[in-house]
């Protein structure tokens, strides 16, 4: 997979701690493609009358010869998080979708009928974007009743 080079914009949003990735360059540094870092306490700064991303070295193997210190974004890619990694809740939910997410951890699966009758939830869809952004894994199936309408059943992947 392609990796896409940081922009200034993006540079300036980063944190302290912020996983980065070293992209393939021509005789910038002597860290090899593929090390990485993280973003320093400094942040996306000026210095000298140019503006640098403070990078501190992770990779003692690919990076062992280059120094922390400023560096031009545009050299780095965002790191992904590791596989299996739990993704962190951004905002809190909102009792409806608890009171969901509670349904989907109980019985396994929820439809809108359900959500309605049971739980008094008008917008299970609006309910499930909540619980997708705060990390958890939904999947939707389309179903068909008796009478022929369609419907979507939400459970939680595995």
């Amino acid at each position: 997979m392609t990796k896409t080079a940081l922009t200034v914009a993006l540079a300036r949003t980063l944190t302290a701690g912020t996983k980065l990735i070293l992209l393939a360059h021509e005789g910038q540094m002597n860290a090899l493609p593929g090390a990485t870092a993280i973003v320093g306490p400094k942040g996306y700064h000026s210095q000298y009358g140019a503006s640098y991303l403070d990078v501190i070295w992770t990779d003692p193997i690919k990076a062992w010869s280059q120094n922390n210190g400023g560096y031009y974004p545009e050299s780095f890619a965002l790191a992904e998080p590791a596989a299996g990694h739990e993704p962190v809740k951004t905002k809190p939910l909102t009792p409806q979708a608890r009171d969901v997410l509670k349904m989907l951890q109980a019985s396994g699966r929820i439809t809108g009928v359900q959500a309605a009758n049971v739980l008094k939830v008008r917008s299970l869809s609006r309910r499930i974007v909540d619980l997708k952004e705060a990390g958890h894994k939904i999947e939707r199936k389309m179903k068909v009743d008796h009478t022929g309408q369609r419907y979507a059943e939400y459970s939680l992947a595995a």
